[in-house]
Formats: C-alpha cells, sequence, structure tokens
C-alpha cells in the first residue's frame, strides 16, 4: 500500500465548502453530478469531489483505476459519496430519487 498525501486534491475540491456547495446548491442532476465527478476536458480540466478523493491519497486510489478498490481507504471514501448523495437526494426526494443525467459511459466515450 502507498500514500502520498495531495494538498493539491484536497484544496481544489475537498473543502468542506465544496461538498456543502455540492449538497446545498447543485438543484439538479446534471450539475451535481459535474461536480461530484469533475470536468474532464483539455481547455479546464476540473476535479470533482469523487475524483479528488482517489487522488488525495496517491498510491493506488489515485494511481491505478483497477487496483483502487483493494485499498481499504477505497471503501471509507465511497462510503462518504454515497452519503453525500443520499443527503442530496433527500432535499427533494420526489424528484431527485430516480433522476438521470449525462451518459453512461465514461467522458461519453463511446458516446
Amino acid at each position: 500500500m502507498r500514500r502520498d498525501i495531495s494538498k493539491a486534491a484536497a484544496n481544489l475540491a475537498l473543502k468542506d465548502s465544496d461538498i456543502a456547495n455540492l449538497i446545498t446548491v447543485r438543484k439538479d442532476i446534471v450539475s451535481f453530478q459535474r461536480d461530484m465527478e469533475g470536468l474532464f476536458n483539455y481547455n479546464q480540466p476540473l476535479l470533482g469531489v469523487h475524483t479528488a478523493g482517489h487522488f488525495l491519497v496517491g498510491g493506488d486510489p489515485g494511481g491505478d483505476f483497477f487496483a483502487s478498490p483493494g485499498d481499504p481507504y477505497f471503501f471509507l471514501h465511497h462510503a462518504q459519496i454515497d452519503r453525500v448523495w443520499w443527503i442530496w437526494q433527500n432535499q427533494d426526494l420526489k424528484t431527485r430519487q430516480n433522476a438521470i443525467g449525462d451518459t453512461i459511459t465514461i467522458l461519453n466515450q463511446p458516446p
């Protein structure tokens, strides 16, 4: 197991205010998902709360997409992601419980 705590990832998307804004400011599923996951284009890369959490600890959770589930940190991180999602949904459960946005592929590849 490796660790390389990244202050850059923490400062980009993992401050308390980032998570609070995700829960309270984002009213639709598309903007919620984009802030949660981040935007990965070459003109304006943006780490989201979920992605920054993987890169925060470095090592396998951020460095190897397929090995990250073997790290105990992975489960703590994803439990928090699920918790944030559930809190966000419950603010308007009727509208948000079955909301769908964007596509079903990573970075819309293939479309």
